[in-house]
């Protein structure tokens, strides 16, 4: 029967080790329990409690897979919370590079009036006579 179960068990060879361990262990120990006690209640009920154990091993597991995939979540989460504040830090370096650019251009503007008004002073010195 173990050899059946082996036999049908159609996956790579560490997988189907494991796989006929766990039945042979698992048939033996039924045996065994049959041989010790002779007592087929008792059986049923240590069956039923390695099925329960089982079980609660399985949730176990399956509780740490939804923990563990909550953790991706958050790690998800302030990645993209990063990216975010990465993004509003290089909007903030784009508006005060907007806002140099434009104080540039202010004191560009505020030294060609200065220039004009120079130029407009030299005009109205050139054009005065002077007399003796």
């Amino acid at each position: 029967m173990i050899a059946i179960d082996c036999l049908s068990y159609n996956h790579n060879q560490e997988s189907v080790e494991i796989y006929c361990h766990f039945h042979l262990f698992i048939y033996l120990f039924i045996i065994y329990l049959f041989i010790y006690y002779n007592n087929i209640l008792l059986i049923i009920i240590i069956i039923i409690i390695i099925i329960i154990i089982i079980i609660i091993l399985l949730l176990l597991l399956l509780l740490l897979l939804l923990l563990l995939l909550l953790l991706l979540l958050l790690l998800l989460l302030l990645l993209l919370l990063l990216l975010l504040l990465l993004l509003l830090l290089l909007l903030l370096l784009l508006l005060l590079l907007l806002l140099l650019l434009l104080l540039l251009l202010l004191l560009l503007l505020l030294l060609l009036l200065l220039l004009l008004l120079l130029l407009l002073l030299a005009s109205f010195f050139s054009f005065k006579k002077i007399r003796y």
